[in-house]
């Protein structure tokens, strides 16, 4: 074999070689990209010490309860806790102090993430004040993500820039 046929079987080697390992890494990168496309969307999972919705459900409604509050909660794993509240409004109690049980709420919220409820990304919250006697005057809606009320029990926000992250609506009950 003369020097020249060594030099072209070994550049031909050499390509053999590059083009098979190509080959494999573009299988690999390919074969990775394509099951990730082909399979289902992986059901959310939380912390094993995470309770279940149900659980925090019945928390939530003892908080509200010992508060003194009326109402429902719910929880929608991965998405939201709904506290839908009836406050029993006492002589000389106003709209202010209905609205004032948002806080409440609030408290509940971060009390339920405190004992393993952290399960949920938003906090709904509809309070329909109620005078003795009477049906409700008006509907006070209030949302929050958790991360700010987090932020805000944590003091990383102040009161004024978390309530600034606070949406809030006022509803006649009528309407509803």
């Amino acid at each position: 074999m003369t020097p020249r046929q060594k030099r072209i079987i070994g550049v031909l080697a050499v390509a053999n070689g590059v083009i098979v390992l190509t080959l494999i890494l573009f299988a690999t990168r390919l074969s990775g990209g394509i099951s990730s496309v082909l399979l289902p969307t992986p059901v959310p999972t939380y912390p094993s010490e995470a309770l279940s919705s149900q659980e925090c459900q019945q928390r939530a409604l003892r908080m509200v309860s010992q508060a003194g509050l009326g109402g429902t909660a719910t929880v929608i794993p991965g998405e939201s806790l709904w506290l839908n509240l009836v406050y029993p409004m006492a002589p000389g109690d106003d709209l202010d102090d209905a609205a004032q049980q948002v806080w409440t709420a609030f408290d509940i919220a971060t009390a339920l993430a405190e004992e393993r409820c952290d399960i949920v990304s938003r906090v709904e919250v509809q309070i329909e004040p109620r005078p003795q006697g009477a049906e409700g005057l008006t509907r006070l809606r209030a949302s929050v993500d958790v991360a700010h009320l987090k932020a805000f029990y944590s003091g990383e926000l102040t009161e004024n820039e978390f309530i600034d992250r606070v949406q809030y609506e006022a509803d006649p009950a009528s309407r509803q």
